[in-house]
């Protein structure tokens, strides 16, 4: 995880250090709770339109691609397919691609493209006179990320995306000038935590009830999760759920 631009999550590991004095069995889980789409620790009170690969506000009238310039799922999914596929391709952010058509529609989005860095000090966004260009600015391969736009541009003509089936009313031809903006890595937490029994009683190394010890929510995610949910929603199902059953089991020993 080295291109995290902004960490959304408030905790500070004192959950886990308390865990781990108290004798905790720990179940580590080797990915966080992540996603990539458009959005800047930078920006302050300014808010795009619509954001690339956002769980909660989406744009689907981009184009968007890997970090190695190939387009791995339908924009139009849930964001986590994107995620998935880009996170196992080894890439720490992805891309939006579009032309001026969509610059039009989202003059924020663009702007905030054009004139602002990412936590890393890049910038966010490009404005280029070829889909090369735009290459050459992220590193990736220029023939890759100009087949790929092909191919999207010729979905488009068609009016049908054979290849992963987004809605046709999305689909919008990229057109010069061509646009890049970064879709980095948006952290919410982890899921490695405590193992709980279905009392929400932390177990210890030989998997025997911590007495008077209970977790839930993000501290206690690991055995709730699977590689195909990288969202907070873990957490906050974890918490409404075992945080009643801790207290549950708490007053049946009053």
């Amino acid at each position: 995880m080295n291109n995290i631009e902004v960490i959304t999550g408030r905790g500070n590991g004192s959950a886990m250090r308390f865990f781990k004095q108290a004798g905790a069995q720990i179940i580590d889980v080797p990915y966080i709770q992540m996603m990539y789409y458009f959005y800047g620790a930078s920006w302050g009170d300014r808010f795009p339109e619509a954001i690339p690969g956002s769980p909660t506000l989406p744009n689907y009238d981009v184009l968007e691609v890997d970090g190695g310039g190939r387009r791995v799922a339908s924009e139009d999914d849930f964001c986590f397919e994107y995620t998935k596929r880009v996170w196992d391709g080894g890439y720490n952010e992805g891309y939006a691609i579009f032309g001026q058509v969509t610059a039009d529609k989202y003059p924020e989005m663009t702007d905030l493209g054009l004139t602002t860095k990412t936590a890393q000090g890049k910038p966010f966004g490009y404005r280029e006179d070829s889909i090369k260009a735009l290459a050459i600015d992220v590193g990736i391969d220029p023939q890759t990320l100009e087949a790929t736009v092909a191919r999207y541009n010729e979905l488009c003509e068609k009016g049908v995306d054979e290849d992963f089936h987004k809605n046709p009313a999305n689909m919008i031809k990229i057109t010069a000038p061509y646009y890049l903006v970064r879709l980095p890595q948006i952290c919410t937490d982890g899921y490695t935590g405590a193992k709980i029994n279905e009392n929400a009683q932390v177990l210890d190394e030989d998997n025997q009830v911590i007495k008077g010890l209970y977790a839930c929510g993000s501290c206690a995610d690991s055995q709730m999760t699977g590689i195909n949910y990288f969202g907070c929603g873990t957490s906050l199902l974890t918490c409404g759920v075992y945080g009643r059953a801790a207290a549950k089991d708490a007053v049946s020993h009053l």
